[in-house]
């Protein structure tokens, strides 16, 4: 199934406010699976040193989120492309994966209830 806009949360594992937040991504990520067939919501795990995918892994489970979560690297080049200098960070593409938003989860969330 083609998704019109995809949701990415990228966040760190030291980021104390993305972990404040997990609750509220989980929220918006269930009532994306039961609202919107149009968008696809991930989490976006920003691994600094020896961090491997299993500890962002662990890190959702330990809050019951049950969204998906693919990894970069801190120094991954698409962090500098949508330059994302700090966590949380939300962005939106369109279905022609273009940015048309970029900034905090309560905008995000406002962003996406016009679609």
């Amino acid at each position: 199934m083609h998704k019109k806009y995809v949701v990415l949360d990228f966040w760190s594992s030291s980021c104390g406010i993305c972990r404040r937040e997990f609750p509220l991504v989980q929220d918006l990520y269930e009532q994306i699976q039961q609202e919107k067939n149009e968008v696809f919501l991930t989490s976006v795990f920003v691994k600094y040193g020896d961090e491997q995918f299993a500890d962002g892994q662990k890190i959702l489970a330990d809050y019951n989120c049950t969204f998906p979560m693919v990894s970069v690297s801190g120094n991954d080049s698409i962090l500098k492309y949508l330059n994302i200098q700090g966590f949380p960070e939300i962005i939106i593409l369109d279905e022609n994966k273009e940015v048309i938003f970029k900034g905090s989860l309560e905008r995000a969330k406002k962003k996406l209830a016009k679609y």
